[in-house]
């Protein structure tokens, strides 16, 4: 993703930078202290969400096929839970209209590692995601909100 320091340079004094969590990284221990107060982080999910079974399952399939973890690899893990569940419901005969339809049944879809999923409609999954405050002086992260738009 974008370097985050150089946005954050070109920023007018009052304005907030908002950075996906995911592609800014370690980079956020970069950005200036001017910034206090105005920088916002947006995490897809955060490393409680899920269940603890989910969770234990999660890095038991890491270890049995010698992943790395990261967000990359739990996301792909979700989404072919996601996956096989639409598989299995659309049944025997399957076709596309069918695992569509079966995709759109699935109402708070518990992947184990991810807030729960919901594709009717609109296809879009988890509907929000956790903005969280970076105190680039103090380089912490406040506490996370889940924001619906």
């Amino acid at each position: 993703g974008p370097d985050p320091v150089p946005l954050a340079k070109a920023l007018p004094s009052r304005a907030r930078l908002l950075l996906l969590g995911e592609q800014a990284g370690g980079r956020l221990l970069h950005l200036p202290g001017d910034l206090q107060g105005r920088v916002l982080v947006a995490y897809p999910y955060l490393p409680s969400d899920g269940t603890s079974e989910g969770r234990r399952a999660f890095h038991a399939f890491l270890k049995r096929h010698n992943l790395v973890p990261g967000p990359a690899t739990r996301l792909a893990y979700a989404a072919a839970k996601v996956a096989v569940a639409g598989l299995e419901e659309g049944g025997r005969a399957l076709t596309r209209r069918a695992f569509k339809d079966a995709l759109e049944r699935l109402y708070r879809f518990e992947t184990g590692v991810t807030p729960p999923l919901t594709f009717k409609g609109r296809h879009v999954g988890a509907f929000g995601t956790y903005v969280v405050a970076f105190d680039p002086v103090e380089r912490t992260l406040g506490k996370a909100r889940w924001v619906v738009p």
